[in-house]
């Protein structure tokens, strides 16, 4: 009896260990996934404020950045 318990348990565990294992490779993905959208929207936002800053339109952006960064 004591056998046919103990792989019984040991198989619970292998397939818990299996499941934990599969969840953490999801994750992973899944960070990978966020972190490729940040580095992407970083990206957008300096190209953004680049463009506003380069612009000679006379919006006051690039005043109100400098301001905001010194006080800052």
């Amino acid at each position: 009896k004591f056998n046919n318990i103990h792989s019984v348990v040991d198989s619970d565990l292998r397939m818990i260990l299996i499941k934990l294992i599969d969840q953490q490779k999801i994750m992973q993905l899944e960070l990978k996934g966020i972190e490729k959208s940040q580095k992407t929207m970083e990206r957008i936002t300096i190209d953004i404020i680049g463009k506003l800053m380069d612009k000679e339109s006379g919006n006051g952006f690039k005043n109100k950045l400098e301001r905001f960064l010194k006080e800052n």
